[in-house]
């Protein structure tokens, strides 16, 4: 049965919502952000539908995820041009008046298109800013699928939200927008899936672990050469989970820099195997560094670090003071450089037993504050308010006409 003919009783309290991400989302990093966030709203009342698109012969993510899938042109440049004609498509013949669609700003283009079709509440949600852009590709989809995008048309939607302040702020002076009417929801974590790990391990290596996107853009270089750029004095592997298009060069460097670098990329895993992951660690690494999208980013990995228990080694930028403040579960680095990444893993092999301690108590920072359904709730209560406002507005319009 499609879910367009299930029953929702509880779902029509609030309305329908869209929630446009043109991304393969089979092998999207932080894909979690939209299916926590689609679970939570559902719960809170609403029916919640994530239209995405997946990579070429991929296998269907469970439909109790609340992802509907449109067919793409699988190529560079193409696909995401070809899922946007897609979208289109699908909900020309699907939406109905009173329903809400979010995008984000590489759907932007949509916007005209959603309004003539007579969709009252179109809303942007922005997650991230692209700032440093490498490659012909890369230039040209920052160019198609941001810039252009934000500044044609990111002044047309009803309602925003921003990961962060500090990003809201960004966008806002980069392409004059007003103070429009917004909301702030951040990374979140889902305490009863991310499980606190069992007790100290004893293995014949001291794992040192990633995951995420594998791009040098989040300092996975530096990572890698802390390796080997000096003898560690004692047994360890660095685990890197996840994909990216710098994962081919990120291996050559680890080959390159010794005969036995123990780095080992263990590829894309499924959202509901990460935690399992997680627990086979040692210390958790996340060495972003100190550059202005990820200073005015939420740390969807270190919250999940946090939620499993796991002592962490990371960077001082502004985004994981935010969240960890002064936790005695973390190795600071001392800088952004592989030799300070390096001397953060010796530190934390020397204080693994105390750090494991203190790390215990880490969920408990999390609780009330960074759980996705504290995210949902923002942008529940803005959701009701805000379409509630211009819903009473197209009325009035309505009644003025007759």
């Amino acid at each position: 049965m499609n879910r367009d003919d299930q029953p929702a009783a509880a779902a029509r309290k609030r309305g329908r919502i869209f929630w446009l991400t043109p991304d393969r989302f089979d092998v999207k990093a932080d894909k979690s952000s939209w299916v926590e966030m689609a679970r939570c709203l559902e719960q809170a009342g609403w029916e919640v539908t994530v239209l995405a698109s997946r990579s070429a012969g991929a296998d269907p993510i469970p439909r109790d995820e609340c992802v509907e899938y449109v067919d793409a042109v699988d190529l560079p440049l193409m696909f995401r041009a070809s899922v946007l004609v897609a979208m289109y498509r699908w909900l020309r013949g699907r939406w109905r008046p009173g329903d809400i669609v979010i995008v984000n700003p590489d759907a932007l283009w949509l916007v005209p298109l959603l309004k003539r079709l007579g969709i009252e509440f179109v809303h942007l949600d922005v997650r991230t800013l692209p700032v440093n852009v490498q490659g012909i590709k890369g230039r040209l989809d920052w160019l198609l699928f941001w810039y252009l995008p934000m500044v044609l048309f990111g002044h047309r939607p009803d309602g925003y939200s921003f990961i962060t302040r500090a990003l809201q702020r960004e966008v806002e002076r980069a392409f004059a927008f007003g103070r429009n009417r917004s909301v702030i929801w951040q990374s979140g974590v889902d305490l009863a899936h991310f499980r606190q790990s069992g007790p100290l391990r004893a293995t014949e290596r001291f794992q040192v672990f990633y995951h995420g996107a594998i791009s040098i853009e989040r300092g996975i270089d530096k990572l890698v050469e802390a390796m080997t750029i000096r003898p560690l004095p004692f047994a360890a592997e660095l685990v890197i989970v996840g994909d990216g298009a710098d994962r081919v060069q990120l291996e050559q460097l680890a080959r390159r820099n010794g005969p036995d670098p123990h780095v080992r990329f263990a590829g894309f895993i499924p959202y509901a195997d990460v935690v399992s992951a997680i627990h086979g660690a040692d210390v958790c690494v996340c060495p972003l560094p100190d550059r202005l999208e990820w200073n005015v980013s939420s740390p969807l990995k270190v919250l999940e670090y946090m939620a499993c228990g796991k002592p962490m080694i990371l960077t001082p930028i502004a985004s994981h003071r935010e969240v960890v403040s002064d936790g005695r579960f973390v190795i600071w680095t001392a800088g952004f450089e592989a030799t300070d990444v390096h001397d953060a893993i010796v530190r934390a092999w020397m204080q693994h037993e105390e750090l494991t301690r203190a790390a215990a108590g880490a969920r408990a920072m999390l609780e009330g504050r960074f759980e996705w359904v504290d995210q949902a709730a923002k942008l529940d209560r803005y959701l009701l308010s805000a379409h509630a406002d211009v819903e009473s507005a197209a009325l009035g319009m309505s009644g003025a006409r007759q």
